[in-house]
C-alpha cells in the first residue's frame, strides 16, 4: 500500500493544475490557471475558443453580440433579452 502523497505508477506523467480563475471577458471565457503541460493548455485554449460559439443561456450555438454587454447568446436567447 502506497503512502498519501506517494504517486502511483499509473499517474506518473501526471502535471498538477492549480485553477486560479475563470472570468468572462467579451463574451468568452478565460481561464486562469498554473501547472499543467501541453495536454492541459490545449484543453484550456479549445475551452476558450469553444466559449465564444455556444449560448451561455441554453447551450445551443451562439455568438458574441456587437451591442452592449458582450455576451455569447444563440438567436433566440438574443432576442428574448431585447424584448
Amino acid at each position: 500500500m502506497k503512502e498519501y502523497g506517494e504517486p502511483c505508477e499509473k499517474f506518473k506523467d501526471y502535471y498538477p493544475v492549480n485553477l486560479e480563475q475563470v472570468k468572462e471577458k467579451f463574451g468568452g471565457l478565460r481561464f486562469y490557471y498554473n501547472g499543467g503541460d501541453d495536454h492541459v493548455a490545449g484543453l484550456v485554449d479549445m475551452a476558450e475558443e469553444m466559449s465564444y460559439k455556444i449560448c451561455e443561456r441554453c447551450g445551443n450555438p451562439g455568438k458574441p453580440n456587437k451591442v452592449g454587454w458582450i455576451r455569447t447568446l444563440c438567436d433566440k436567447c438574443m432576442l428574448r433579452d431585447t424584448l
